[in-house]
């Protein structure tokens, strides 16, 4: 996986907003409508190939972000609080060169960089730490990777280990 963007593209990367808490009961965010995931089921007794039992939270609330090609999701914790535990957020680009830049682009808006050579079937992944759950500021793990020209960031509120959002990324990438 090359690790430096290409100087001609035209793609840029910002860093990724907090996402706000969902409480039971609370009106869906803008962008958001409450479904579930097409890539992955949410919730603990769904499979143990859930994101709750991949991130280790209880799942409350699971949206369809769809303002993205293709859709992504939003899993929200089980109880009181509602806050996120996880998204996935695919992106399209024109061509798998694309794809690739945008993946090291948004990669280096966050810190401690660790390429994966690839996830099962080949696939470019990297893990980086970035914002997600306000509390943990920039700290909390993501993995983006490459399928075609989809470029897919998932992100979770694990801020002591990496290790969930690849789980989830190796799930969710032969299903895109």
């Amino acid at each position: 996986m090359t690790r430096t963007p290409s100087p001609g593209s035209t793609f840029r990367a910002t860093a990724a907003p907090t996402v706000a808490a969902l409480p039971a009961g609370a009106a869906v965010p803008p962008g958001e409508r409450e479904a579930n995931c097409p890539y992955i089921a949410g919730r603990h007794d769904e499979g143990d190939e859930s994101v709750a039992n991949l991130e280790g939270n209880r799942v409350g609330r699971i949206t369809v972000l769809t303002a993205l090609r293709p859709v992504g999701c939003r899993f929200y914790f089980a109880y009181a609080s509602g806050r996120p535990i996880a998204d996935i957020q695919p992106r399209t680009f024109t061509d798998p060169a694309g794809a690739h830049d945008a993946l090291i682009r948004t990669a280096l808006t966050g810190t401690d960089i660790q390429p994966q050579r690839t996830l099962s079937g080949g696939v470019p992944a990297v893990l980086y730490r970035t914002r997600f759950f306000g509390p943990d500021h920039d700290a909390d793990w993501a993995c983006a990777f490459v399928v075609g020209r989809v470029l897919v960031v998932v992100r979770t509120e694990r801020s002591e280990q990496s290790f969930s959002a690849l789980r989830i990324a190796e799930a969710i990438a032969p299903r895109l």
